[in-house]
């Protein structure tokens, strides 16, 4: 095992004062000492994008980013 995925549910509205926050960091905190890469899935706002810089989890997915489509679509807009 190489890294931690932190599953959505932890993700979505998550903030300072969310009951998830300190779960969120702990697992964070403890795949970095563990020498893991950290990837945060779900990410859908600004909001938990910046949670999740400031607590130094800087590989993150979700629909912030861009929502699944077909690989026609991806090459047309991306490549």
């Amino acid at each position: 095992m190489d890294g931690v995925k932190i599953d959505r549910s932890f993700i979505r509205n998550i903030s300072n004062q969310s009951e998830h926050a300190g779960i969120t960091t702990a697992m964070i905190k403890m795949a970095q000492h563990l020498k893991m890469e950290v990837i945060a899935e779900g990410v859908e706002t600004e909001t938990e994008l910046s949670f999740l810089q400031q607590h130094d989890c800087h590989h993150v997915q979700g629909f912030y980013f861009g929502k699944p489509c077909p690989v026609e679509e991806f090459e047309e807009t991306y490549m």
